[in-house]
């Protein structure tokens, strides 16, 4: 396993909230990328949905130009190892009772410019405000 997405559904209601299932999706070399997971809650409830996406990172080799090149038409070339974050880009559906709540690809984890985020909660079923 190179990483893994971690995620949790609860039940919520106005004064408390219960986990109705969690778990991981592996990710790797030779690990299907799909998952699929069929759950039941209470009819009429608030349903959570969180799922949280690793920090990866990983050992990289570059050809860089050398830091002492000065002659731009004579270049050094050097092997610089680096890390470097891995930006994950999966695609999720949910759905509850046939109302699809969210069809997504998903920038994670979030960039310098601010485009993507570690993490999406979604609510689905009767939810209101003052319920969550």
């Amino acid at each position: 396993v190179e990483y893994e997405y971690e995620w949790d559904l609860t039940v919520t209601n106005r004064n408390s909230s219960a986990t109705v299932s969690s778990g991981v999706v592996p990710q790797g070399p030779g690990i299907s990328p799909l998952a699929h997971k069929i759950m039941c809650v209470p009819k009429d409830s608030c349903s959570s949905f969180y799922i949280s996406a690793p920090n990866v990172t990983r050992e990289v080799v570059r050809r860089e130009p050398s830091s002492n090149t000065t002659d731009w038409t004579n270049i050094t070339w050097v092997n610089v190892t680096r890390n470097e974050t891995l930006y994950l880009r999966p695609v999720y559906t949910l759905a509850m009772d046939n109302v699809k709540y969210r069809k997504v690809q998903w920038y994670a984890p979030e960039r310098s410019s601010g485009y993507g985020n570690n993490n999406q909660t979604t609510n689905m079923g009767s939810c209101t405000v003052g319920g969550l």
